[in-house]
C-alpha cells in the first residue's frame, strides 16, 4: 500500500446485522492504522461492538436486533417471502428515515471520503452529491448490474439471455427504489439537489463510481462486464487485535468439551428467527447422534438458556464466540449463510451447510454448492430430514477435500489490504 500524502478524515456509515457492519470495523480499524481518522455510523444496537474495538462511532438510526427480533419480524423472514419482508422493513424505516438520513448527512459533515453499504449508499450519494464529497460503496455481495447473472435477488437460478439476466437487475433495483425515493428525496430537497430518479445502481455515477466487493473472487467470481472501478477485494476479517478486544474468548467449558471428543458440527444461526428454538434444537441433537457425531449449537438470538440442561453429553449450546477461533475447531458448519459466517467458514476450510432465509443468502448457499463445498436449503424447508441429508453430504471425504482446499486458497488473501489500498489509490486523486 502506498501512503497518501496527509491523513484524511473517513466516514463509514453501514446499516444492518452485526455481519454487515463488521468488515466496515475492519477496514475502519485499517485505516487508522494508516494515519487516517474513520468514523464509524452503525445502528444503535451496535454502536458498543464498535466502541469494545477502540474505534471512533456515532449512530445511524434503526435498530436492526429490534427490528429483526421482534415478533413480526420473525414472522417475516421465517416465511421465505422475500417481497414481503422487504414491504415490512420499509413500513418499519419510515418510523425513523427523517433522523436516518440527518444522521448521514452529520457523520459525512466534516468527511473528505464516505464509504457506505447496500443500505445507506442512496442517502450518501445525495449528501457526496451536495458536498462536493468522493463516495465508495462497498458491498458484501454482488449486486451490481450486468449481462452474466441474474439479480440474486430475483433468481440464482438459469435465466437463458444476457438481455433477461440485465432486466432482472432493472427489475428488482425498481422495485427497491420504491421503497428508497422518498427517503433519498427528502434529503435532496433538504440539501438543495436535483432530486434523484433510480437507484444509485442504475444511474450514470454508478457506471465509474468506486465500488469494493468484500467477498473473494474464488467465491464469487467477477463480471467481466462490470466497469474497472468494480474491484473484488476478498473478505475482511477482523483482525487479532480487535477480536481480543471485544472480549469474546471461549468458556472454559467450551474448550473442555472440544478436547474430550471429535471435532463437532457447528449449527447455529445468528440474527436469523428461530419461531421454535426447542424443536430445531431436538432435531439438530437427533441428527448429531444418527449420524455420530457431536453437535454444537450456537444460540444467536434465540433463547435457548433453559433447555442447557436437557442435552445430552454429545451436544453443547454456546453463545457469542469468535467464529474465526470457533470454525477451525469444527468438522463442518451448518448457518443461515449471511456473507461474513459464510466466508468464515469457508476460510476455516470446512464444509458449509447453508439455511437461507432471505437477501444475499440463497446466493451464497447456491454457490456453496457449485463449488461442492456443501449443501444449501432454504430455511422454511429445514426439518429433521433435510438436516439429516444435509449433514451427512458434509461428511464426505471429496467434500471436506474441496473444503479444505479452498480454505487455503482463501486464507491466502488479504482483503482489508485491498480494501484499503483502493481507497488510499482515490484519496491520491482527491485535492
Amino acid at each position: 500500500m502506498s501512503q497518501t500524502s496527509r491523513p484524511r478524515r473517513i466516514t463509514l456509515v453501514a446499516q444492518g446485522t452485526r455481519g454487515d457492519i463488521q468488515p466496515f470495523v475492519a477496514l475502519a480499524h485499517a485505516l487508522r492504522e494508516r494515519g487516517h481518522e474513520p468514523l464509524l455510523g452503525v445502528p444503535p444496537n451496535l454502536v458498543e461492538f464498535v466502541r469494545r474495538c477502540g474505534l471512533p462511532v456515532c449512530t445511524v438510526a434503526g435498530d436492526s436486533k429490534a427490528i429483526l427480533e421482534s415478533d413480526e419480524g420473525r414472522k417475516w423472514l421465517s416465511s421465505g417471502n422475500v417481497r414481503a419482508f422487504f414491504r415490512a422493513l420499509d413500513k418499519a424505516f419510515q418510523q425513523f428515515e427523517t433522523e436516518f438520513t440527518q444522521n448521514i448527512a452529520d457523520a459525512a459533515a466534516q468527511a473528505d471520503l464516505v464509504v457506505a453499504n447496500i443500505l445507506t449508499d442512496d442517502v450518501a450519494h445525495v449528501v457526496c452529491d451536495a458536498r462536493k464529497i468522493p463516495l465508495v460503496v462497498a458491498h458484501t455481495m454482488p449486486l451490481l448490474p450486468t449481462s452474466e447473472a441474474p439479480n440474486l435477488f430475483v433468481s440464482n437460478g438459469w435465466v437463458p439471455t444476457k438481455t433477461l439476466r440485465r432486466l432482472t437487475h432493472t427489475l428488482a433495483n425498481g422495485e427497491a427504489w420504491k421503497s428508497r425515493v422518498s427517503m433519498v428525496n427528502a434529503i435532496a430537497a433538504k440539501l438543495g439537489v436535483t432530486p434523484h430518479d433510480r437507484l444509485l445502481s442504475e444511474t450514470n455515477a454508478a457506471k465509474s463510481l468506486p465500488y469494493l466487493q468484500l467477498y473473494s473472487e474464488k467465491v464469487s467470481p467477477r463480471p467481466s462486464d462490470w466497469h474497472e472501478g468494480a474491484a473484488v477485494t476478498g473478505f475482511l476479517r477482523l483482525q487479532t487485535k480487535l477480536r481480543e478486544a471485544l472480549g469474546e474468548q471461549p468458556s472454559r467449558a467450551l474448550i473442555d468439551w472440544l478436547r474430550a471428543g471429535e471435532a463437532p458440527v457447528f449449527l447455529g444461526f445468528g440474527s436469523m428467527p428461530v419461531l421454535d428454538p426447542a424443536a430445531l434444537l431436538q432435531s439438530a441433537v437427533s441428527v448429531g447422534q444418527e449420524l455420530g457425531v457431536r453437535t454444537l449449537i450456537g444460540a444467536g438470538w434465540s433463547q435457548l438458556e433453559s433447555l442447557r440442561a436437557t442435552l445430552p453429553s454429545t451436544a453443547f449450546i454456546v453463545d457469542s464466540v469468535d467464529h474465526e477461533w470457533l470454525f477451525p475447531q469444527c468438522s463442518a458448519v451448518v448457518h443461515h449463510g449471511g456473507a461474513g459466517t459464510t466466508m468464515t467458514g469457508l476460510e476455516a476450510g470446512r464444509p458449509t451447510m447453508i439455511c437461507s432465509v432471505f437477501a444475499d443468502q440463497p446466493y451464497w448457499g447456491a454457490r456453496v454448492e457449485k463449488l461442492g463445498v456443501g449443501r444449501h436449503v432454504p430455511f422454511s424447508k429445514l426439518d429433521r430430514s433435510t438436516l439429516l441429508a444435509g449433514v451427512a453430504a458434509l461428511r464426505s471425504p471429496a467434500v471436506r477435500e474441496r473444503a479444505e482446499a479452498l480454505g487455503q486458497q482463501l486464507r491466502a488473501e488479504d482483503g482489508v489490504a485491498r480494501a484499503v489500498s483502493a481507497i488510499e489509490a482515490i484519496l491520491q486523486r482527491t485535492p
